[in-house]
């Protein structure tokens, strides 16, 4: 595969005026910069990471002190004459979460209209009925701070799927917390997607809009992107009137390699989820260098200074140190932190399903960058921490071999799999048959805060082909037969099947595939992504009574998510 790289480079400024007030960002606008302050081989250095680690497109915006660089390289689109440009269109993934904070940060600040709205305000006291979580202690006291902090007392809960933040704030209740709150980091897009939800309920109190498609979005827009001169930003492909229909912006295919066939599976964009808050914003590089931009001025704007401090400063430790900082990497609100070569820094990475986005900034330095790319690929870091190495003159013996560093996850995780039986069950454990035929296993099994899940009998051709003889996943077959799980879950946005291979006993290994990367009819071959612990409780009559997953994905020995069988294939409607 090789990337094209587009020629010209072009300066944003960090505000936009426009002669077409219904939009404030205008391509016509964008003026010719002197060349970059940066290396000047960095073009080819981008090229040349792009090409090895097969990804298709990116898109780059630099700050520093006096302008703003962005240039696209490779290809937006599966068609080849689609370029990536400074507006190419990125799902951002969580970098959506700082937006999320900005918005309860012009709340905290209207003391005139919202007083009862600050950070330490309980959630449940603004929306009682809504937010109710599975401790009561929880319910009274969890607070705006600690929902956007991640300090709960949730864990991520991520394979649970929700049509509507409505629906995703009021199915917290039937979610168990794994930690007391305030004790712990955990990462929850469930806790913020709330917080959104409660944004909207504040700004549109009646029933009328509690469900309004895009309702979240508009306000975004209204108070956060049109005033910093995003005009290219929305939120989710359902937004009524999106940038890319009006203006004509590419939103970039999704890749994934397949490193089989040596080509690219285009992968769907996600569908309207119902984590908006945390997760779906849309944007491209020209605008978050304006966000950007904003973040690192002491100025105001539509977000304060007092809201920036707020929400940038540190709230709950992530980790005590890491190879690339100096002392301990911390969270705020919507913005993580730490100290790099003597200077501090922000940023905040995404992902939504195969859309990557980094965003960092140095403010005292002015300069920060924005990153990103239509596939999950090394190449983000690579790109990413060349530049900044490069801008602080880092000596090459002080630099981390990110190449190096890409090539050791990528042989860890081909050992986590070939390892996965070894790893979740150990070898004492005696080998003990399958109590049931594979019939027995399959029907509905429902947990109240997770849904259902359905296991069928996949038989002929889906439980022959498709599993190439290096894939550690041998799943269990009778009759010609597997047993595959099916259900409302999603994995990182992305759908997926599970195919259950016996251990011993009650115990089952799932091996999870994501049904995009092989997509039926392909002629592609399937590799699992993971694989994850399953269990089943048989009683003395013959019968499953129920099914766990691992499917809280809290660790190889965490607690599993159990499911009542409600009926089988036999039992009819």
């Amino acid at each position: 595969m090789h990337t094209s790289t587009l020629l010209t480079l072009t300066l944003v400024a960090p505000l936009v005026t426009s002669s077409q007030p219904q939009h404030p960002l205008n391509p016509d606008n964008a003026k010719t910069t002197p060349p970059s302050p940066l290396d000047s081989n960095l073009d080819q250095f981008i090229h040349n990471t792009l090409t090895k680690y097969k990804t298709p497109g990116l898109a780059l915006a630099i700050l520093n002190s006096t302008s703003t660089y962005t240039k696209g390289f490779g290809r937006a689109r599966q068609n080849l004459s689609t370029p990536v440009t400074q507006y190419t269109l990125f799902y951002t993934g969580s970098t959506t979460k700082s937006f999320t904070a900005a918005a309860i940060s012009q709340l905290v600040d209207n003391n005139a209209t919202f007083p009862h709205v600050q950070w330490d305000t309980p959630i449940s006291s603004l929306i009682r009925d809504d937010f109710v979580l599975s401790d009561p202690w929880a319910t009274e006291h969890i607070t705006i701070r600690d929902a956007l902090s991640h300090r709960t007392g949730y864990p991520a809960h991520d394979f649970v799927s929700w049509s509507d933040p409505e629906a995703a704030t009021r199915g917290l209740r039937d979610l168990p917390m794994s930690a007391e709150p305030r004790a712990k980091f955990q990462y929850s897009n469930q806790l913020v997607t709330a917080v959104g939800y409660l944004i909207t309920r504040l700004y549109y109190p009646g029933e009328t809009f509690r469900r309004w498609p895009g309702l979240l979005g508009y306000v975004f827009r209204e108070k956060l992107w049109y005033p910093m001169g995003m005009g290219f930003t929305y939120l989710s492909t359902q937004f009524p009137g999106d940038p890319s229909r009006q203006f004509g912006n590419a939103l970039a295919d999704e890749f994934w390699y397949h490193n089989d066939s040596d080509s690219h599976v285009v992968v769907p964009h996600a569908a309207h989820a119902g984590h908006e808050g945390a997760g779906m914003v849309i944007s491209c590089v020209a605008d978050y260098a304006r966000f950007l931009r904003h973040m690192m001025s002491s100025e105001g704007g539509p977000i304060s200074p007092a809201g920036k401090a707020a929400m940038k400063a540190p709230q709950m430790v992530v980790s005590a140190s890491s190879p690339f900082f100096t002392g301990p990497l911390y969270y705020g609100m919507g913005w993580a932190g730490g100290v790099f070569e003597g200077e501090e820094f922000w940023f905040h990475s995404g992902q939504m399903r195969e859309h990557r986005t980094e965003m960092w900034m140095f403010p005292s330095k002015k300069f920060a960058v924005a990153i990103m790319a239509n596939a999950d690929t090394p190449a983000i870091e690579i790109v990413l921490w060349k530049i900044i190495y490069d801008y602080f003159g880092v000596p090459e013996d002080r630099r981390l071999d990110m190449e190096e560093r890409a090539r050791e996850k990528g042989v860890a995780s081909r050992r986590d799999l070939e390892t996965c039986l070894d790893r979740l069950y150990p070898r004492s454990l005696p080998p003990l048959p399958r109590p049931l035929p594979l019939t027995a296993y399959a029907g509905v099994y429902d947990n109240v805060g997770y849904g259902n899940v359905t296991l069928s009998l996949r038989c002929g051709d889906e439980a022959r082909q498709g599993y190439p003889a290096a894939t550690p996943a041998h799943p269990t077959v009778e009759r010609g037969c597997l047993l595959r799980g099916s259900g409302p879950l999603e994995f990182e946005g992305k759908s997926f099947h599970v195919d259950f291979e016996h251990v011993t006993g009650d115990y089952w290994t799932g091996w999870l595939f994501v049904d995009d990367y092989a997509p039926p009819g392909s002629g592609l071959t399937k590799r699992p992504q993971l694989c994850l612990r399953a269990q089943f409780q048989t009683g003395p009559e013959g019968t499953v009574r129920a099914f766990a997953g691992d499917f809280r994905y809290e660790g190889e020995h965490g607690p599993l998510v159990w499911y009542e069988k409600r009926k089988s294939p036999t039992d009819g409607e």
